[in-house]
């Protein structure tokens, strides 16, 4: 896959970095932390030959409905809401990981309404 199809194909909400996924995980419910999981579990969408990044960047195409998203947005607002700290290598707050989680619902919004 040439750098332009990557991104192209990266930058669509319902595409989920394996960070992303692991740390919405780390928030949310049994159910729905297993659903993120099994995800991350799959094999990652193909990366460009002289792509530097390790795993923690690999890329997952998701096919959350709009119900889903929604109370994965209302779990991730209550850790931002509270300050948690992601686990991650930086340790930074949940508002970007909202607002990814927000855009994803508005996307799938758009596609039911049109």
């Amino acid at each position: 896959m040439d750098w332009g199809e990557y991104k192209k194909l990266c930058d669509q909400p319902n595409v989920l970095s394996r960070w992303m996924l692991e740390q919405t995980a780390a928030v949310c419910d049994s159910t729905t932390s297993n659903q993120l999981q099994a995800i991350a579990d799959t094999k990652p969408i193909a990366r460009p030959t002289d792509h530097k990044g390790g795993p923690v960047v690999d890329m997952f195409l998701t096919n959350f409905s709009l119900s889903e998203v929604d109370g994965i947005i209302q779990r991730v607002a209550e850790a931002e809401s509270t300050g948690a700290k992601t686990s991650g290598l930086l340790v930074r707050n949940y508002s970007g990981i909202l607002k990814a989680w927000q855009e994803y619902g508005r996307m799938l919004n758009k596609s039911d309404s049109g």
